[in-house]
């Protein structure tokens, strides 16, 4: 089976599919290590204390069995 060559027009058009694909990738990837928006965020944040419920004593052993 013989493969026809892609037209001239199909190229560009392929072309321009993949670099719009990869600049809007770019674009998200950048923002998301945008430094300001993280400082401004780490102001926000709050510390709060939990505390944890100290688990029941385990169960006393059974008592030996007497034969």
């Amino acid at each position: 089976m013989a493969y026809r060559a892609a037209d001239n027009p199909d190229r560009i058009k392929a072309l321009g599919g993949v670099a719009a694909i990869h600049l809007g990738l770019a674009a998200i990837i950048l923002s998301g290590l945008n430094v300001h928006t993280v400082s401004r965020s780490d102001d926000r944040l709050s510390v709060v204390d939990i505390r944890e419920v100290p688990p029941p004593p385990p169960p006393p052993p059974p008592p030996p069995s007497q034969r």
